[in-house]
């Protein structure tokens, strides 16, 4: 057993629960069919599988739909394997429609669709399913009769091996999901219990890095933003929202505008016709799609005129004569030395799911880049299925400038 250390925040309590239910289902489904030396042959894969079936079950619908495109398109394997994962939120994926749950619905075609659903497995998650050769155990198990009853076992509502945990009706959490490290120390407690009960030193009949190699299973979340797009347009319905809009108080001197003199301290009626004076002799009621341009003319004459607005009324001013328009220029936040940094759009802000095996700039060259000709990285950090990741390596190049928008 792990040490408190070693486990964490893991509770020791789940952990056995899980472990000896798990155990347990050997001595139940097993007995009389397998020697209790080959227990492991049956119990190991069918855990991993589980926790891949738990894993994929909220994204399954969305991914069946997906396959469903692609196949009617006639996209090739390459098309499916490159998209599926992104719809997945994993690095695999299964294409058939049955879960452990659903198989369930169907006691006489059990072998059949147990099979129709091994084969429904991305090929990566297929090389873990090969290295188990669970295959060579289904004629067995039907014809002992025990497929069915080992899938029944394996979807008790008394443990739970998804991420995310249970809930009641009254949304109380009745099972606490598992880590992806948790896992892992599920999954080596249990091989060491049956190298225990096989007199064997750990590792002699199954190593954790030989069957699991991380990385195939691992990925990075990358958020992916597109720049705010802007058009400004001095409108008869815009004005009306803006004179009913309150400004703060505040002091200037004088206006050379018309040659009036403006008082130290304006009323908001006041500030409202110097505002949209200036706004109107500078852009009339002609729609500007460049923000950048607009807002930089209007707090020059601003500054020139020592009218001080506060912050809250320059976003007053802005967001009242402005509107998203995906034909507009992208609206600047800052220019750097080496970069233009874009305001993102917030409605527009997705995820990609890259493999950690794969190399990142290749990939949004490849799926992000033909869709969204610009856009800006946020990476956050890798998420593995089982044990934790070491360091990322990623170019200090794409790094550097993972926070700027490219044009």
């Amino acid at each position: 057993m792990r040490s408190p250390t070693v486990l964490g925040n893991m509770n020791h309590t789940t952990h056995n629960t899980i472990v000896n239910f798990i155990w347990n289902i050997a001595d139940d489904v097993l007995r009389d069919v397998y020697v209790r030396g080959k227990y492991r042959d049956v119990i190991l894969p069918m855990t991993v599988l589980r926790r891949l079936d738990c894993l994929l079950e909220p994204t399954k619908e969305k991914v069946l739909e997906h396959y469903k495109l692609l196949e009617k398109d006639n996209f090739g394997q390459n098309a499916v394997a490159q998209q599926l994962p992104r719809t997945s939120g994993y690095v695999f994926y299964n294409t058939s429609q049955f879960t452990f749950k659903t198989l369930l619905n169907f006691p006489s075609q059990i072998r059949a669709n147990f099979e129709n659903y091994l084969d429904g497995f991305s090929e990566n998650a297929q090389e873990i399913i090969d290295k188990f050769k669970l295959r060579n155990q289904i004629e067995t198990l039907t014809e002992s009769n025990r497929l069915y009853a080992l899938i029944d076992k394996f979807v008790s509502n008394h443990i739970n091996l998804s991420s995310e945990p249970v809930k009641n009706a009254e949304g109380e959490i009745t099972l606490q999901g598992l880590t992806n490290l948790e896992m892992g120390y599920v999954f080596e407690e249990l091989i060491r219990k049956f190298n225990e009960e096989n007199n064997e030193e750990a590792g002699e009949h199954f190593k954790q890095s030989k069957i699991f190699d991380n990385e195939d299973f691992g990925y990075h979340k990358i958020t992916v933003d597109r720049p705010l797009r802007l058009t400004f347009q001095v409108t008869s319905e815009r004005v009306a929202q803006f004179l009913g809009a309150s400004l703060t108080n505040s002091s200037t001197n004088k206006s050379s505008r018309g040659q009036q003199e403006i008082p130290l301290h304006l009323t908001s009626d006041t500030k409202h016709g110097v505002i949209l004076g200036i706004l109107k002799d500078l852009f009339s009621s002609d729609p500007h799609k460049d923000f950048n341009r607009v807002k930089q003319e209007f707090e020059k004459v601003l500054k020139a005129e020592e009218i001080k607005l506060t912050a809250k009324d320059l976003k007053l001013v802005y967001d009242t004569f402005t509107e998203k328009d995906e034909t507009a220029e992208p609206v600047i936040n800052k220019k750097t030395k080496d970069a233009v940094v874009y305001e993102p759009d917030s409605e527009l802000r997705d995820t990609e799911n890259v493999p950690l095996k794969e190399d990142i700039e290749e990939y949004f060259a490849r799926e992000v880049l033909p869709h969204v000709p610009e856009f800006g990285v946020q990476l956050n950090p890798p998420v593995p299925i089982f044990v934790r990741l070491a360091t990322d390596n990623i170019s200090p190049h794409f790094l550097n400038n993972a926070d700027r928008c490219l044009a």
